[in-house]
């Protein structure tokens, strides 16, 4: 942003909003193609290209990986790769993944230096999830009173 020029009104910035990411891109081809069993070099290429990147100069992912590797591999990218930009939820809704999140959220993992041992930080928060509701978004009221073929949801 240049303040001189956007600082009275950042929403008029001369800098454009990102919409969508092309690693996030080259991640969902890649996750279709495993999910179709189509894996190929191009699977391999559109994860690598992810991690090899210039500023990232992660390691590549060595080919022959089983379906269910590469599934794994794929989560674990997009979970690191695209942290905080608001994807995670819709990633765990599509992999029906929701139960295995369960629990005490935890937050920062850090060395204290003062006691010489790893520690976790835990919010005091739990985390809850009903697979009978929780895979689907509630339906707004004013959308079933436009058109009565809409019905709520389960358990809503």
């Amino acid at each position: 942003m240049q303040f001189e020029a956007d600082g009275g009104n950042p929403n008029t910035g001369s800098i454009n909003m990102i919409l969508i990411r092309y690693a996030d891109v080259l991640l969902m081809y890649a996750e279709s193609k495993i999910e179709l069993g189509e894996i190929d070099d191009s699977v391999y290429d559109a994860i690598n290209e992810v991690r090899q990147r210039p500023t990232v100069e992660m390691p590549a992912i060595t080919t022959g990986k089983s379906q269910e590797e590469l599934r794994a591999i794929i989560r674990d990218e997009r979970a690191v790769e695209l942290a905080f930009e608001g994807l995670r939820l819709y990633d765990m809704n599509r992999w029906k993944i929701g139960e295995e999140k369960v629990g005490t959220v935890e937050g920062l993992y850090y060395f204290n230096t003062a006691s010489g041992e790893w520690e976790t930080i835990t919010s005091g928060l739990t985390r809850t999830f009903r697979a009978d509701r929780d895979y689907l978004w509630p339906i707004p009221q004013v959308e079933m009173e436009i058109n009565d073929n809409i019905t709520q949801n389960p358990n809503y």
